[in-house]
């Protein structure tokens, strides 16, 4: 945790935050690489910088902290630069999740990657499996009346009824005389 680069000197210097040195007789502090991080005071001298725990991630050199995986992504593993975008289909609610991305469940979609939340399936559209990046149209004579409520599947249109409108919103009660 010290070292000195003049010649002459009868002190070492303290190695600072984001700086180490492992090896007694240096003349140079070595900056904590990527993924690794070193808070402590200059006081202390460090001999090794920290891995930055799962979670989280650190991409710059002679860093004193490392930064949170923000919701929408994740890090399973430590010493790490980056954390992980969830994939479509998949949502993070939390910040330094070391899990990977929960599905979303049935009924509801994610289009994009990196996203904390899902999308519910709307009105006339419904998603029947997990992990899914979009919605599917009611196919005719059935129907979702549900407002952003995420279905999972669509209900078939009452016998003799009809469904005049193509987006499967509702289904109509026929004419008299029809």
């Amino acid at each position: 945790g010290w070292a000195q680069d003049l010649s002459g000197k009868k002190d070492c210097a303290r190695c600072g935050k984001g700086s180490f040195q492992s090896d007694p007789g240096k003349v140079i502090c070595l900056a904590c690489v990527p993924g690794r991080y070193n808070a402590m005071d200059a006081e202390m001298g460090a001999s090794e910088c920290a891995r930055c725990p799962q979670g989280w991630s650190q991409s710059d050199s002679m860093a004193t902290s490392c930064n949170v995986c923000l919701p929408g992504s994740y890090q399973d593993a430590p010493e790490k630069t980056s954390c992980k975008d969830c994939l479509i289909g998949r949502f993070n609610a939390f910040n330094a999740s070391t899990f990977e991305c929960e599905h979303c469940p049935a009924g509801w979609v994610q289009s994009q990657s990196g996203k904390k939340m899902c999308t519910p399936c709307p009105r006339g559209k419904y998603q029947a499996e997990s992990g899914q990046a979009i919605c599917i149209p009611c196919s005719p004579g059935k129907f979702n009346d549900f407002i952003n409520d995420g279905s999972a599947a669509c209900k078939d249109c009452p016998v003799g009824w009809g469904m005049p409108h193509p987006e499967g919103v509702e289904c109509l009660m026929p004419l008299p005389g029809r």
